[in-house]
Order: structure tokens, then C-alpha cells, then sequence
């Protein structure tokens, strides 16, 4: 199905990525917008199928690209090791939350981090994957905001996918469904101002108005916050992105009120404003800052506030602030940086053709880390997927006979 579909949109296929575990690594890509209720308490992705799957047929071909790890990932998962310790000792149990949703769950993000760097080993690879993601979210957010409006017009209940008035697709989650968008929508509007963009010409501008308007109708504002620092990030670089984002942002907005009608303009202010949620959000930040005076070292140990209050902190710095003390966010920080500064050094050396692909993901990178004030970003998929082409860009560059010695000859004349 998918190699069809890549057929029909004219992504071109890299020969080595024909086999089995290549086209797996594509289905995870492809699905990443898609989840399924369980009735245990938590939702199956179809992607971590696909991972397990590539996993099993592929194990022997997966390796440790060194120039793709720091010591900042192995120091985020010695932190949760000693977040999970400290809330064990301090309530003498280990919860099914902490063990199966924050510790196998980042494990399989670190298990996903470290296939794609294995098998992003060019460019080409890269950019297929990258096409592939694109792709898959754009097609489930037609989807989506197809049935949206289906339901506010005709009355029609779609249970399976979309979160009441709010656009979600089938993550059921409006905050990590605007991620994803915000995301999705910085690799297209990045590419789209250079000479190779991610999809060009009508499909490509199409696709980026259907990006921002499912933005929208999310209502999230940890997505408008993300897509805010896309804004003031890309207009270091390129201010012509941030004017097109403005453009493309008044023409959604226009046609949503068009097709829905000038009284939708209230749902917006309604939904935009909502201060008892702002007060809510607030009050669970102000509680997590009280608890961290109570171990501002190593915090108060990962779930704790899943099991003595039912909330999580719906912030990232906050919440390993709280959960994790001084360490802990230090440590996040770190990480962060990391992979700001391997960005940055491969912009500077690649060759013209990807210049705008990894400044895509650069800036991807920044505005997840907006979308991460409204929630906790780190066990996102999509943000991890930044994360190994990031990496993987890097890892290139670096092991590149020609950059190096294009470096070399830099440092030459100076």
C-alpha cells in the first residue's frame, strides 16, 4: 500500500530502501498520525508495530553511529533511571505508568532514534523518509479536517477520529496532533523559499494551506506557541518564510470562516481565550515549582504527580524541573542544545542542495521546544524523528571526505 502511494505522489525511492526493513521503517513513518483506543489506559500506534517488526527482521543491520549519540542521550536516560529510583523509594511502588509509558515508551523512542540513523546514511535516504512523513500527515489531515467539517455542518458523530470541536485526526490528542502539524508544515515552508523544496510548486503550496488550517482547528495553543517560534526562528534566516506563514495564516483563517460561516469567528475567540484552562494550567505549574523546593537536587521522582494528583504538568522544563530537580532539566537542556549545534554545523556544511532541508529541521526542532511548553514534549515520535535527521545530517557532514577537507581549507585561510 504504501509503495503505491509513494507511486501515485512521485517520491522517488532510494534502491536500497527495496527491502523489507526499509519499507517498515516507511510504515512507521507514514502512520505516525495514527493511534487506536485500547481499553487498558493507553493507545496502540501502529508505528511501534512497525518498529517492533523492523526490530525482529533487522536487528543484525541496526548500528551504533557514533557521531549520531552524545553523551547527553545516555545521561536522559540514567536521569529517568533515577527519577523512576527516587519515586519507588519515596512511595515504595513502581506503577504500571512509569514502567510501561515513561520507561519501555522512552525506550522505544531510543530504539527508533537509533534505526533511522542506521539507515539515513545519504541524503537521498533522508529526504525519502522525510517525503514519506510528510506525506502520511498531510493525507490523514485531509482526513481529518474533511470529516471535521462533515460533522460541524451535518451534525455527523465520527467517533474514531477528531476530539469534539477541536481537530485531532486519530491521536485523539489536539496538543500532540498540533505538533505534529507544526512540524510537518515547517519542513515544507522551509524547503519552499530554496531551490529544492520538500513538494514543489501547487501540491506543495495546497499542502501547506491544509497544514496551517488543521493548526488552527486544533485550537492548541502549545501548537500556536510552537508555530510562533517557527515564525520568529525562520525570520533570522529567511524573513520571506515568516511573511509567507502570514499569508498562508490570513488565507486559512478566510476560508474557515468562509466554509463555516462568520459566526465560527466566536468558536475561534472562545477557544483561543479560555481562561479557566490558562488558570488550570497555571495552577499545576505553581504546584509543581512548590514541589521542586521540596528536591530541587534530583525532584520528586518520575510519575509522581500522575499518582499523587491524577495530572501531568503539561510542560516540559517544568516537569523535569519538578520530577527530575536541577539535574534533570539540565540535563534536557543539554540535549536540546545538542542537537541545535549539530544542526547548525551541518547548515554551514552542506552542500547547497540540503542547505534548506536541515535548516527545515533546525527550526522544526526550535518550534517543538515552543510546543513543549504546552505539554510534555519529549515522548512525541515526531520530535524524535527530528532528532535522528538531525543526527543523521550530521553524522553525513561529518564523515564526508569532501566536507572535510572543504572544512580543512576554511581553516587554511583563516
Amino acid at each position: 500500500m504504501i509503495h503505491n502511494i509513494m507511486n501515485q505522489l512521485n517520491v522517488k525511492i532510494p534502491e536500497k530502501k527495496r527491502g523489507l526493513a526499509g519499507w517498515l521503517l516507511a510504515g512507521y513513518v507514514f502512520f505516525l498520525p495514527v493511534q487506536f483506543p485500547t481499553g487498558f489506559g493507553f493507545r496502540l500506534a501502529p508505528s511501534d508495530l512497525f518498529l517492533l517488526i523492523v526490530l525482529f527482521v533487522g536487528i543484525g543491520r541496526i548500528r551504533l553511529i557514533k557521531s549520531a549519540w552524545s553523551i547527553w542521550h545516555y545521561c536522559i536516560f540514567t536521569v529517568f533511571v533515577m527519577g523512576t529510583f527516587v519515586a519507588v523509594v519515596t512511595h515504595g511502588q513502581l506503577t504500571q505508568y512509569v514502567l510501561v509509558q515513561k520507561l519501555l515508551g522512552l525506550l522505544l523512542l531510543f530504539c527508533t532514534y537509533g534505526t533511522i540513523t542506521t539507515f539515513c546514511n545519504d541524503w537521498q535516504h533522508i529526504r525519502w523518509l522525510v517525503k514519506v512523513f510528510f506525506w502520511g500527515v498531510v493525507i490523514h489531515n485531509l482526513i481529518a479536517i474533511v470529516t471535521y467539517f462533515i460533522a460541524r455542518l451535518f451534525y455527523y458523530d465520527f467517533t474514531w477520529i477528531n476530539y469534539g470541536i477541536r481537530l485531532a485526526g486519530m491521536l485523539m490528542d489536539p496538543n500532540a496532533y498540533g505538533g505534529l502539524l507544526v512540524l510537518a508544515f515547517t519542513l515544507q515552508i522551509v524547503t519552499s523559499v530554496g531551490k529544492y523544496p520538500l513538494v514543489k510548486g501547487v501540491w506543495g503550496l495546497l499542502s501547506a494551506l491544509s497544514l496551517i488550517t488543521g493548526i488552527l482547528l486544533t485550537f492548541s495553543r502549545s501548537a500556536w506557541i510552537g508555530l510562533a517560534f517557527l515564525m520568529v526562528s525562520a525570520s533570522v534566516f529567511k524573513p520571506k518564510i515568516t511573511l509567507k506563514i502570514a499569508i498562508l495564516g490570513g488565507a486559512s483563517i478566510a476560508g474557515v470562516l468562509l466554509l463555516a460561516g462568520n459566526q465560527f469567528w466566536q468558536v475561534i475567540v472562545s477557544m483561543a481565550s479560555r481562561q479557566d484552562q490558562i488558570d488550570y494550567r497555571l495552577d499545576f505549574i505553581q504546584t509543581a515549582l512548590d514541589r521542586f523546593s521540596d528536591s530541587p537536587l534530583f525532584g520528586v521522582g518520575l510519575g509522581t504527580f500522575a499518582l499523587e494528583y491524577g495530572w501531568i504538568i503539561h510542560n516540559t522544563l517544568i516537569w523535569f524541573l519538578a520530577e527530575f530537580g536541577i539535574l534533570g532539566v539540565s540535563v534536557f537542556i543539554g540535549f536540546f542544545l545538542w542537537f541545535l549545534l549539530k544542526g547548525f554545523y551541518a547548515y554551514k556544511s552542506v552542500h547547497e542542495s540540503e542547505k534548506f532541508l536541515i535548516l527545515s529541521f533546525i527550526i522544526g526542532h526550535i518550534g517543538m521546544l515552543g510546543v513543549s511548553m504546552g505539554i510534555e514534549a519529549l515522548y512525541q515520535r515526531h520530535w524524535w524523528l527530528i532528532f535522528a535527521f538531525i543526527a543523521s545530517g550530521y553524522s553525513i557532514v561529518k564523515n564526508n571526505e569532501f566536507s572535510r577537507l572543504l572544512i580543512a581549507e576554511r581553516g587554511e585561510v583563516r
